[in-house]
C-alpha cells in the first residue's frame, strides 16, 4: 500500500491488495540475539519504524497502518461501484478491448491500434451528444 516516501499505490488484483493491506498492519518487531521479539516492561513489543504517516506534511514514524484503518479503506475500496456509469462508457470499453486484441495477436500495430480506438471513441461520444464526426 506505499513505496518510496510519498508515493503510494493500491494494486488493482485483489489477492496481491489484500496481501499489502495485511503487511501494512503487521509492525516489525525487533529481535533479539536469538531472533525472538524483544519485551519492554511492561510486557509490549518494541518495533521498529516502518513507515511515515504525514500529518499536515510532517512525518510521523509509525510501527504499522492501524487495523481499524486498513478495514476503512478495504471496506471503501469494496463498496466502490467500478462498473461503467452509461451505455456510452460500456461501448467505448468494448472499443478498447475488441481493437486491443488485435495487437495482442499481433494483426495491427499499437499506433494503429491506438488510431481506431480515438476515432471510434469519438464517433460514440459525437453521437451520443447528437452531433456528426467530421
Amino acid at each position: 500500500m506505499a513505496g518510496e516516501e510519498g508515493d503510494s499505490y493500491f494494486s488493482t488484483k485483489k489477492s496481491i491488495l489484500l496481501n499489502q493491506a495485511e503487511d501494512a498492519a503487521t509492525p516489525i518487531y525487533s529481535l533479539d540475539s536469538e531472533g525472538n521479539p524483544q519485551r519492554r516492561e511492561d510486557g509490549s513489543y518494541y518495533t521498529r519504524t516502518k513507515l511515515y504517516i504525514y500529518v499536515d506534511g510532517n512525518p510521523i514514524p509509525a510501527d504499522c497502518v492501524p487495523q481499524k484503518q486498513v478495514d476503512a479503506v478495504l471496506k471503501a475500496i469494496d463498496e466502490t461501484d467500478f462498473a461503467p456509469e452509461s451505455a456510452r462508457e460500456r461501448e467505448i470499453i468494448d472499443i478498447i478491448a475488441e481493437e486491443a486484441a488485435y495487437y495482442f495477436d499481433g494483426t495491427k500495430s499499437l499506433d494503429d491500434v491506438i488510431g481506431i480506438i480515438q476515432n471510434r471513441a469519438d464517433m460514440v461520444v459525437q453521437t451520443s451528444l447528437g452531433r456528426r464526426s467530421p
